[in-house]
Protein backbone atom coordinates (compact mmCIF):
# COMPACT_ATOMS: atom_id res chain seq x y z
CA UNK A 1 0.00 0.00 0.00
CA UNK A 2 1.94 3.19 -1.46
CA UNK A 3 1.13 6.00 0.57
CA UNK A 4 0.74 9.42 -1.88
CA UNK A 5 1.19 12.66 0.02
CA UNK A 6 -1.29 15.54 0.16
CA UNK A 7 1.64 18.28 -0.84
CA UNK A 8 -0.68 20.67 -2.31
CA UNK A 9 -3.21 20.70 0.89
CA UNK A 10 -0.62 19.90 3.53
CA UNK A 11 -0.38 23.63 5.43
CA UNK A 12 -4.56 23.98 4.91
CA UNK A 13 -5.25 20.74 6.48
CA UNK A 14 -4.03 22.17 10.18
CA UNK A 15 -5.92 24.98 9.57
CA UNK A 16 -8.72 23.28 8.99
CA UNK A 17 -8.41 20.69 11.34
CA UNK A 18 -8.75 23.32 13.63
CA UNK A 19 -11.72 24.78 12.32
CA UNK A 20 -13.24 21.44 11.71
CA UNK A 21 -12.66 20.49 15.88
CA UNK A 22 -14.31 23.66 16.91
CA UNK A 23 -17.05 23.14 14.94
CA UNK A 24 -18.03 19.87 16.11
CA UNK A 25 -17.02 21.26 19.73
CA UNK A 26 -19.87 24.06 19.23
CA UNK A 27 -22.52 22.49 17.94
CA UNK A 28 -22.38 19.37 20.49
CA UNK A 29 -22.14 22.50 23.69
CA UNK A 30 -25.29 23.83 21.82
CA UNK A 31 -27.53 21.46 20.48
CA UNK A 32 -26.97 18.44 22.72
CA UNK A 33 -29.68 19.84 25.66
CA UNK A 34 -31.82 16.80 26.93
CA UNK A 35 -31.55 12.78 27.26
CA UNK A 36 -33.57 11.58 23.95
CA UNK A 37 -34.63 7.78 23.78
CA UNK A 38 -34.68 4.19 25.83
CA UNK A 39 -31.50 3.36 27.31
CA UNK A 40 -30.37 6.65 27.67
CA UNK A 41 -32.87 7.08 30.97
CA UNK A 42 -31.52 3.78 32.14
CA UNK A 43 -27.87 5.13 31.54
CA UNK A 44 -28.62 9.04 33.65
CA UNK A 45 -30.94 6.68 36.26
CA UNK A 46 -27.41 4.43 37.16
CA UNK A 47 -25.10 7.12 37.27
CA UNK A 48 -27.13 9.60 39.42
CA UNK A 49 -27.52 5.93 42.09
CA UNK A 50 -24.01 5.34 41.71
CA UNK A 51 -22.82 9.08 42.63
CA UNK A 52 -25.52 9.35 45.75
CA UNK A 53 -22.72 6.37 46.84
CA UNK A 54 -25.54 3.45 46.39
CA UNK A 55 -25.27 0.40 45.40
CA UNK A 56 -25.15 -0.95 41.74
CA UNK A 57 -29.49 -1.84 41.66
CA UNK A 58 -32.11 -0.64 39.66
CA UNK A 59 -35.63 0.02 40.71
CA UNK A 60 -36.17 -2.30 37.06
CA UNK A 61 -37.72 -5.66 37.54
CA UNK A 62 -37.74 -8.51 35.11
CA UNK A 63 -40.73 -11.02 34.64
CA UNK A 64 -38.09 -13.34 33.54
CA UNK A 65 -35.91 -13.07 36.95
CA UNK A 66 -39.43 -13.25 38.99
CA UNK A 67 -40.97 -16.65 37.29
CA UNK A 68 -37.20 -18.47 37.51
CA UNK A 69 -37.00 -16.80 41.48
CA UNK A 70 -40.58 -17.19 42.54
CA UNK A 71 -40.32 -14.22 44.28
CA UNK A 72 -40.59 -10.82 44.10
CA UNK A 73 -38.02 -9.49 46.18
CA UNK A 74 -34.82 -9.97 44.14
CA UNK A 75 -32.03 -7.33 43.68
CA UNK A 76 -32.01 -6.07 39.84
CA UNK A 77 -28.17 -5.32 38.92
CA UNK A 78 -27.69 -2.41 36.36
CA UNK A 79 -28.27 -3.66 32.60
CA UNK A 80 -25.05 -2.03 31.42
CA UNK A 81 -23.09 -2.44 34.73
CA UNK A 82 -19.38 -1.38 33.49
CA UNK A 83 -16.34 1.03 33.98
CA UNK A 84 -18.22 3.93 32.13
CA UNK A 85 -20.56 4.12 34.74
CA UNK A 86 -18.24 4.78 37.70
CA UNK A 87 -16.34 7.35 35.33
CA UNK A 88 -19.02 9.26 35.05
CA UNK A 89 -20.56 8.81 38.55
CA UNK A 90 -17.51 10.55 39.72
CA UNK A 91 -18.05 13.20 37.19
CA UNK A 92 -21.49 13.66 38.41
CA UNK A 93 -20.35 14.53 41.97
CA UNK A 94 -19.47 17.79 40.86
CA UNK A 95 -21.75 18.74 37.39
CA UNK A 96 -25.08 16.37 38.47
CA UNK A 97 -25.40 12.95 35.82
CA UNK A 98 -26.34 15.15 32.55
CA UNK A 99 -23.08 17.05 32.30
CA UNK A 100 -21.11 14.37 33.43
CA UNK A 101 -22.37 12.27 30.02
CA UNK A 102 -22.40 15.30 28.22
CA UNK A 103 -18.58 16.36 28.35
CA UNK A 104 -16.96 12.93 28.72
CA UNK A 105 -19.19 11.44 25.50
CA UNK A 106 -17.58 14.92 23.85
CA UNK A 107 -13.77 14.10 25.64
CA UNK A 108 -14.22 10.61 24.28
CA UNK A 109 -15.15 11.81 20.53
CA UNK A 110 -12.24 14.06 20.41
CA UNK A 111 -9.69 11.12 21.54
CA UNK A 112 -11.39 8.39 19.70
CA UNK A 113 -10.38 11.20 16.61
CA UNK A 114 -7.28 11.73 17.68
CA UNK A 115 -5.94 7.93 17.91
CA UNK A 116 -7.99 7.47 14.44
CA UNK A 117 -5.27 10.39 13.23
CA UNK A 118 -2.63 8.89 14.49
CA UNK A 119 -2.90 5.18 13.73
CA UNK A 120 -3.66 7.25 9.95
CA UNK A 121 -0.06 9.19 10.80
CA UNK A 122 1.58 5.70 11.67
CA UNK A 123 0.38 4.16 7.60
CA UNK A 124 0.62 6.82 5.50
CA UNK A 125 1.90 10.37 6.71
CA UNK A 126 0.90 13.76 8.81
CA UNK A 127 -1.49 14.85 5.99
CA UNK A 128 -3.43 11.43 6.07
CA UNK A 129 -3.66 11.63 9.79
CA UNK A 130 -5.05 15.19 9.97
CA UNK A 131 -7.92 13.83 7.57
CA UNK A 132 -8.52 11.03 9.27
CA UNK A 133 -9.44 13.31 12.43
CA UNK A 134 -11.64 15.47 10.21
CA UNK A 135 -13.15 12.42 8.82
CA UNK A 136 -14.02 10.66 12.24
CA UNK A 137 -15.13 14.03 13.54
CA UNK A 138 -17.62 15.05 10.85
CA UNK A 139 -18.69 10.93 9.96
CA UNK A 140 -22.97 10.86 10.90
CA UNK A 141 -22.64 7.48 13.02
CA UNK A 142 -20.09 9.13 14.93
CA UNK A 143 -21.95 12.11 15.35
CA UNK A 144 -25.11 11.14 15.97
CA UNK A 145 -24.04 8.56 19.54
CA UNK A 146 -21.48 11.66 20.48
CA UNK A 147 -24.77 13.53 20.88
CA UNK A 148 -26.36 10.02 22.66
CA UNK A 149 -26.08 9.11 25.72
CA UNK A 150 -25.00 5.94 25.20
CA UNK A 151 -21.79 3.95 26.06
CA UNK A 152 -21.10 3.32 22.67
CA UNK A 153 -18.72 6.20 22.02
CA UNK A 154 -16.40 4.75 25.15
CA UNK A 155 -16.45 2.15 22.83
CA UNK A 156 -15.19 3.84 19.74
CA UNK A 157 -12.50 5.71 21.65
CA UNK A 158 -11.45 1.77 23.10
CA UNK A 159 -11.25 0.55 19.62
CA UNK A 160 -9.85 3.39 18.55
CA UNK A 161 -6.80 3.45 21.31
CA UNK A 162 -6.13 -0.39 20.84
CA UNK A 163 -5.97 -0.30 17.06
CA UNK A 164 -3.39 2.40 17.46
CA UNK A 165 -1.38 0.51 19.78
CA UNK A 166 -1.70 -2.76 18.40
CA UNK A 167 -0.06 -1.22 14.84
CA UNK A 168 2.37 0.90 16.63
CA UNK A 169 3.19 -1.32 19.76
CA UNK A 170 7.04 -1.56 18.70
CA UNK A 171 7.00 2.32 19.01
CA UNK A 172 8.12 1.97 23.18
CA UNK A 173 6.14 1.84 26.75
CA UNK A 174 3.76 4.39 26.21
CA UNK A 175 2.36 2.73 23.91
CA UNK A 176 2.61 -0.59 25.58
CA UNK A 177 1.02 0.75 28.75
CA UNK A 178 -2.46 2.31 26.63
CA UNK A 179 -2.65 -1.43 24.92
CA UNK A 180 -2.56 -3.21 27.66
CA UNK A 181 -4.83 0.02 29.46
CA UNK A 182 -7.44 0.05 26.90
CA UNK A 183 -7.56 -4.20 26.52
CA UNK A 184 -7.71 -4.43 30.39
CA UNK A 185 -10.73 -1.70 30.02
CA UNK A 186 -12.55 -2.79 27.10
CA UNK A 187 -12.62 -6.58 28.53
CA UNK A 188 -14.17 -5.19 31.98
CA UNK A 189 -16.96 -3.06 29.20
CA UNK A 190 -17.62 -5.84 26.42
CA UNK A 191 -16.36 -9.48 25.44
CA UNK A 192 -15.44 -7.86 22.09
CA UNK A 193 -12.09 -6.92 23.22
CA UNK A 194 -11.38 -9.80 24.57
CA UNK A 195 -11.62 -11.48 21.18
CA UNK A 196 -9.22 -9.03 20.22
CA UNK A 197 -6.92 -9.24 22.83
CA UNK A 198 -6.47 -12.91 22.18
CA UNK A 199 -6.13 -12.65 18.79
CA UNK A 200 -3.42 -10.23 19.28
CA UNK A 201 -1.32 -12.29 21.06
CA UNK A 202 -1.75 -15.24 18.89
CA UNK A 203 -0.32 -12.76 15.92
CA UNK A 204 2.46 -11.75 18.48
CA UNK A 205 3.16 -15.61 19.15
CA UNK A 206 3.36 -16.66 15.68
CA UNK A 207 4.10 -14.02 13.51
CA UNK A 208 6.49 -11.97 15.40
CA UNK A 209 7.75 -14.81 17.72
CA UNK A 210 7.67 -12.23 20.55
CA UNK A 211 6.17 -13.42 23.56
CA UNK A 212 6.36 -10.59 26.40
CA UNK A 213 3.27 -8.55 25.19
CA UNK A 214 1.36 -11.78 23.82
CA UNK A 215 1.31 -13.16 27.59
CA UNK A 216 0.55 -9.80 29.00
CA UNK A 217 -2.35 -9.16 26.75
CA UNK A 218 -3.98 -12.56 27.16
CA UNK A 219 -3.50 -12.40 30.77
CA UNK A 220 -5.13 -8.70 30.82
CA UNK A 221 -8.34 -9.65 29.20
CA UNK A 222 -8.67 -12.64 30.90
CA UNK A 223 -8.12 -11.21 34.71
CA UNK A 224 -10.44 -8.53 33.33
CA UNK A 225 -13.28 -11.31 31.97
CA UNK A 226 -12.94 -12.44 35.77
CA UNK A 227 -13.16 -9.72 37.44
CA UNK A 228 -15.62 -8.29 35.63
CA UNK A 229 -18.60 -10.60 37.29
CA UNK A 230 -17.13 -9.84 40.25
CA UNK A 231 -16.85 -5.94 40.02
CA UNK A 232 -19.72 -5.28 38.12
CA UNK A 233 -22.42 -7.67 38.19
CA UNK A 234 -25.17 -7.22 35.77
CA UNK A 235 -28.78 -8.40 35.06
CA UNK A 236 -28.07 -9.33 31.16
CA UNK A 237 -28.30 -12.69 30.38
CA UNK A 238 -25.41 -15.04 32.07
CA UNK A 239 -24.40 -17.33 29.52
CA UNK A 240 -23.24 -16.91 25.89
CA UNK A 241 -25.99 -18.73 25.01
CA UNK A 242 -28.77 -17.41 27.02
CA UNK A 243 -27.35 -14.09 25.35
CA UNK A 244 -27.21 -15.27 21.89
CA UNK A 245 -31.29 -16.96 22.42
CA UNK A 246 -33.00 -13.48 24.10
CA UNK A 247 -32.68 -11.91 20.51
CA UNK A 248 -35.65 -12.45 18.46
CA UNK A 249 -35.31 -10.22 15.35
CA UNK A 250 -39.08 -8.89 14.97
CA UNK A 251 -40.09 -9.45 18.56
CA UNK A 252 -37.36 -8.19 21.54
CA UNK A 253 -33.63 -8.08 22.01
CA UNK A 254 -34.92 -8.90 25.73
CA UNK A 255 -36.35 -11.93 25.82
CA UNK A 256 -34.30 -13.88 28.65
CA UNK A 257 -35.26 -10.60 31.30
CA UNK A 258 -38.72 -10.58 29.92
CA UNK A 259 -39.71 -14.40 30.34
CA UNK A 260 -38.81 -18.12 31.22
CA UNK A 261 -39.12 -19.46 28.47
CA UNK A 262 -36.51 -18.90 25.58
CA UNK A 263 -36.09 -20.40 22.06
CA UNK A 264 -34.22 -23.22 21.64
CA UNK A 265 -30.72 -22.57 19.78
CA UNK A 266 -31.28 -24.36 15.99
CA UNK A 267 -29.68 -23.53 12.78
CA UNK A 268 -32.95 -22.35 11.92
CA UNK A 269 -32.83 -20.11 14.37
CA UNK A 270 -29.44 -19.11 13.82
CA UNK A 271 -29.50 -18.62 9.96
CA UNK A 272 -32.71 -15.97 10.46
CA UNK A 273 -30.53 -14.23 12.72
CA UNK A 274 -27.66 -14.29 10.56
CA UNK A 275 -29.69 -13.02 7.38
CA UNK A 276 -31.62 -10.16 9.83
CA UNK A 277 -28.03 -8.75 10.47
CA UNK A 278 -26.97 -8.59 6.65
CA UNK A 279 -30.85 -6.99 5.44
CA UNK A 280 -30.09 -4.53 7.96
CA UNK A 281 -26.35 -4.03 7.29
CA UNK A 282 -26.63 -4.08 3.43
CA UNK A 283 -29.82 -3.38 2.11
CA UNK A 284 -31.10 0.34 1.14
CA UNK A 285 -33.07 1.73 4.24
CA UNK A 286 -33.57 5.11 5.98
CA UNK A 287 -30.56 4.31 7.82
CA UNK A 288 -28.22 3.38 5.26
CA UNK A 289 -26.64 6.22 5.18
CA UNK A 290 -25.51 5.71 8.76
CA UNK A 291 -24.24 2.00 7.82
CA UNK A 292 -22.08 3.74 4.74
CA UNK A 293 -18.95 4.22 6.77
CA UNK A 294 -18.43 0.36 7.55
CA UNK A 295 -19.63 -0.79 4.77
CA UNK A 296 -17.43 1.01 2.73
CA UNK A 297 -14.76 0.22 5.16
CA UNK A 298 -15.36 -3.29 5.15
CA UNK A 299 -14.65 -3.35 0.84
CA UNK A 300 -11.40 -0.86 1.41
CA UNK A 301 -9.96 -3.70 4.08
CA UNK A 302 -10.52 -6.53 1.37
CA UNK A 303 -9.14 -4.27 -1.47
CA UNK A 304 -5.90 -3.66 0.90
CA UNK A 305 -5.00 -7.06 0.88
CA UNK A 306 -4.39 -6.58 -2.74
CA UNK A 307 -2.32 -3.43 -2.24
CA UNK A 308 -0.49 -4.74 0.84
CA UNK A 309 3.06 -2.74 2.25
CA UNK A 310 5.04 -4.90 4.67
CA UNK A 311 4.57 -2.50 7.37
CA UNK A 312 0.65 -2.76 6.94
CA UNK A 313 0.29 -6.65 7.69
CA UNK A 314 -0.22 -5.71 11.40
CA UNK A 315 -3.04 -3.68 10.74
CA UNK A 316 -4.63 -5.70 8.05
CA UNK A 317 -4.75 -8.69 10.54
CA UNK A 318 -5.60 -6.42 13.46
CA UNK A 319 -8.48 -4.34 10.99
CA UNK A 320 -9.61 -8.19 10.10
CA UNK A 321 -10.16 -9.31 13.88
CA UNK A 322 -12.25 -6.27 14.88
CA UNK A 323 -14.13 -6.68 11.15
CA UNK A 324 -14.76 -10.36 12.26
CA UNK A 325 -15.82 -9.37 15.77
CA UNK A 326 -18.41 -6.93 14.62
CA UNK A 327 -19.47 -9.46 12.09
CA UNK A 328 -20.32 -12.39 14.89
CA UNK A 329 -21.58 -9.95 17.57
CA UNK A 330 -24.26 -8.71 15.09
CA UNK A 331 -25.34 -12.01 13.48
CA UNK A 332 -25.21 -13.92 16.64
CA UNK A 333 -26.49 -10.91 19.06
CA UNK A 334 -28.49 -8.48 17.42
CA UNK A 335 -27.04 -5.75 14.61
CA UNK A 336 -28.06 -1.89 16.01
CA UNK A 337 -26.71 1.05 14.30
CA UNK A 338 -25.20 2.23 17.32
CA UNK A 339 -22.62 -1.23 17.25
CA UNK A 340 -20.77 0.30 14.69
CA UNK A 341 -19.02 2.56 16.91
CA UNK A 342 -16.69 -0.99 17.90
CA UNK A 343 -15.37 -0.85 14.00
CA UNK A 344 -15.69 2.98 13.22
CA UNK A 345 -12.15 3.78 13.67
CA UNK A 346 -10.81 0.86 11.77
CA UNK A 347 -13.53 1.34 9.17
CA UNK A 348 -12.24 5.01 8.86
CA UNK A 349 -8.47 3.70 8.89
CA UNK A 350 -9.17 0.95 6.14
CA UNK A 351 -11.11 3.54 4.02
CA UNK A 352 -8.46 6.53 4.01
CA UNK A 353 -5.37 4.32 3.82
CA UNK A 354 -6.92 2.88 0.88
CA UNK A 355 -7.70 5.89 -0.60
CA UNK A 356 -4.13 7.36 0.00
CA UNK A 357 -3.00 4.61 -2.47
CA UNK A 358 -5.14 6.46 -5.35
CA UNK A 359 -2.89 7.63 -8.07
CA UNK A 360 -5.21 10.57 -9.20
CA UNK A 361 -4.66 12.77 -6.72
CA UNK A 362 -7.72 15.32 -8.19
CA UNK A 363 -10.29 12.51 -7.91
CA UNK A 364 -9.29 11.57 -4.60
CA UNK A 365 -9.25 15.20 -3.54
CA UNK A 366 -12.82 15.47 -4.92
CA UNK A 367 -14.15 12.55 -3.32
CA UNK A 368 -13.03 13.44 0.08
CA UNK A 369 -14.57 17.17 -0.71
CA UNK A 370 -18.28 15.92 -1.45
CA UNK A 371 -17.96 12.96 0.71
CA UNK A 372 -17.34 15.55 3.77
CA UNK A 373 -19.86 18.20 2.49
CA UNK A 374 -22.51 15.80 2.35
CA UNK A 375 -21.11 14.68 6.09
CA UNK A 376 -21.81 18.80 7.37
CA UNK A 377 -24.87 18.74 5.66
CA UNK A 378 -26.15 15.49 7.57
CA UNK A 379 -24.50 16.72 10.79
CA UNK A 380 -26.24 19.76 11.20
CA UNK A 381 -29.49 17.86 10.83
CA UNK A 382 -28.49 15.43 13.24
CA UNK A 383 -28.16 17.47 15.40
CA UNK A 384 -31.15 19.51 15.33
CA UNK A 385 -32.78 16.06 15.56
CA UNK A 386 -30.32 15.93 19.13
CA UNK A 387 -31.25 19.00 20.32
CA UNK A 388 -35.61 18.61 19.35
CA UNK A 389 -35.56 15.03 21.01
CA UNK A 390 -33.14 15.69 23.60
CA UNK A 391 -35.44 18.84 24.63
CA UNK A 392 -38.59 16.54 24.79
CA UNK A 393 -37.52 14.00 26.81
CA UNK A 394 -35.84 16.13 29.53
CA UNK A 395 -39.55 18.15 29.68
CA UNK A 396 -41.28 14.41 29.26
CA UNK A 397 -39.58 13.04 32.14
CA UNK A 398 -39.95 15.93 34.62
CA UNK A 399 -43.82 15.72 33.49
CA UNK A 400 -43.98 11.90 34.33
CA UNK A 401 -41.97 12.49 37.63
CA UNK A 402 -44.32 15.14 38.94
CA UNK A 403 -47.26 13.35 38.29
CA UNK A 404 -46.51 9.98 39.69
CA UNK A 405 -45.77 11.79 42.85
CA UNK A 406 -48.94 10.25 44.31
CA UNK A 407 -47.08 6.57 44.22
CA UNK A 408 -45.89 5.53 47.68
CA UNK A 409 -42.52 4.95 47.42
CA UNK A 410 -42.90 0.98 48.67
CA UNK A 411 -45.30 0.33 45.95
CA UNK A 412 -45.16 -2.07 42.73
CA UNK A 413 -45.66 -1.24 39.29
CA UNK A 414 -46.50 -3.64 36.11
CA UNK A 415 -46.20 -1.52 33.38
CA UNK A 416 -48.32 -3.72 30.20
CA UNK A 417 -47.24 -2.72 26.67
CA UNK A 418 -44.94 -4.86 23.94
CA UNK A 419 -41.87 -2.55 25.00
CA UNK A 420 -39.32 -2.62 27.08
CA UNK A 421 -37.13 0.72 25.81
CA UNK A 422 -39.90 2.35 25.52
CA UNK A 423 -41.03 2.29 29.29
CA UNK A 424 -37.22 3.38 30.71
CA UNK A 425 -38.64 7.03 30.86
CA UNK A 426 -41.74 5.88 33.27
CA UNK A 427 -39.09 3.08 35.04
CA UNK A 428 -36.90 6.56 35.40
CA UNK A 429 -39.47 8.99 36.68
CA UNK A 430 -40.95 5.93 38.86
CA UNK A 431 -37.61 5.44 41.16
CA UNK A 432 -37.21 4.15 43.46
CA UNK A 433 -40.75 2.85 43.30
CA UNK A 434 -40.48 -1.06 41.66
CA UNK A 435 -41.66 -1.35 38.04
CA UNK A 436 -41.78 -4.53 35.99
CA UNK A 437 -42.30 -4.37 32.08
CA UNK A 438 -44.47 -6.80 30.52
CA UNK A 439 -44.10 -7.86 27.42
CA UNK A 440 -47.19 -9.73 26.47
CA UNK A 441 -46.07 -10.85 23.33
CA UNK A 442 -43.16 -13.19 25.40
CA UNK A 443 -45.45 -14.55 28.11
CA UNK A 444 -48.75 -16.99 27.18
CA UNK A 445 -51.88 -16.28 29.67
CA UNK A 446 -50.59 -18.67 32.19
CA UNK A 447 -46.93 -16.62 32.38
CA UNK A 448 -48.83 -13.22 32.76
CA UNK A 449 -51.14 -14.72 35.60
CA UNK A 450 -48.22 -16.59 37.48
CA UNK A 451 -46.29 -13.45 37.21
CA UNK A 452 -48.59 -11.37 38.36
CA UNK A 453 -49.51 -13.38 41.01
CA UNK A 454 -45.93 -13.04 42.28
CA UNK A 455 -45.09 -9.60 41.27
CA UNK A 456 -48.44 -8.50 43.17
CA UNK A 457 -48.70 -4.97 41.32
CA UNK A 458 -50.55 -2.00 43.46
CA UNK A 459 -50.63 -0.12 39.92
CA UNK A 460 -50.65 -1.54 36.35
CA UNK A 461 -49.74 1.40 33.37
CA UNK A 462 -50.12 1.01 29.88
CA UNK A 463 -49.79 2.82 26.98
CA UNK A 464 -51.92 0.54 24.82
CA UNK A 465 -55.44 2.26 26.33
CA UNK A 466 -56.45 -2.12 27.17
CA UNK A 467 -60.00 -1.55 28.05
CA UNK A 468 -61.19 -2.48 31.44
CA UNK A 469 -62.76 -5.69 30.57
CA UNK A 470 -59.31 -6.79 29.20
CA UNK A 471 -58.02 -5.95 32.64
CA UNK A 472 -60.75 -7.43 34.65
CA UNK A 473 -58.28 -7.40 38.20
CA UNK A 474 -57.84 -3.32 37.43
CA UNK A 475 -59.38 -0.42 37.90
CA UNK A 476 -59.24 2.56 36.59
CA UNK A 477 -57.29 5.23 38.05
CA UNK A 478 -56.52 8.54 36.04
CA UNK A 479 -55.01 9.20 32.37
CA UNK A 480 -51.76 10.98 32.71
CA UNK A 481 -51.03 13.35 29.40
CA UNK A 482 -47.45 14.09 28.25
CA UNK A 483 -47.35 15.55 25.05
CA UNK A 484 -43.75 15.63 24.70
CA UNK A 485 -43.45 11.59 25.03
CA UNK A 486 -46.45 9.53 25.64
CA UNK A 487 -49.98 8.79 27.26
CA UNK A 488 -49.87 6.58 30.28
CA UNK A 489 -52.91 5.29 31.89
CA UNK A 490 -52.99 4.40 35.36
CA UNK A 491 -55.18 1.27 36.99
CA UNK A 492 -55.37 -0.26 40.66
CA UNK A 493 -54.37 -4.18 40.45
CA UNK A 494 -57.57 -5.07 42.53
CA UNK A 495 -55.82 -8.28 43.42
CA UNK A 496 -52.85 -6.74 45.64
CA UNK A 497 -55.78 -5.91 47.87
Amino acid sequence: MKSIPLQRSFFLLPLLTFFVVLFVCAAYVYFVDGVRGSDQFWYMADTETLASGLPPLTNTVFPGDVLRAGTPDIDTYFAHNGPLLYINAQVAQFTGAFYAWKYTNLLFFLLAALFTGLTLAFLTNVAWGLVGVIVYLLTPINVWLAGNFLQETFFGLLSAAVLYACVTDEGGRIKRVLLLSALFIGSLSHPLYVIVGVFYSIYGLTVCRVWVMPVLATGSVVVASVLKGIWFPTSFPPTIKDLIVSTAPGVTNSIWQLSDEVPRITLEFIFGKFLHALQIQFIPSVESPLFLVTNVGFIALMLLFFKRHHRDWKFLYISTIFMLSYGGMIALMQNQVRYQLFISSVAICCTLAWLSGWKRENLRAGVIIVVLTLYCIIDVRMFQKIQIEGREGRQGLLVFERQFEFIEPEARVALLGNTLGGWLSVISALRPVDAMPIFRSVLNDESFNKVMNIYSPDYLFTREGYLLDELPGAEYITTVENPELFNVMIYRWKNSE
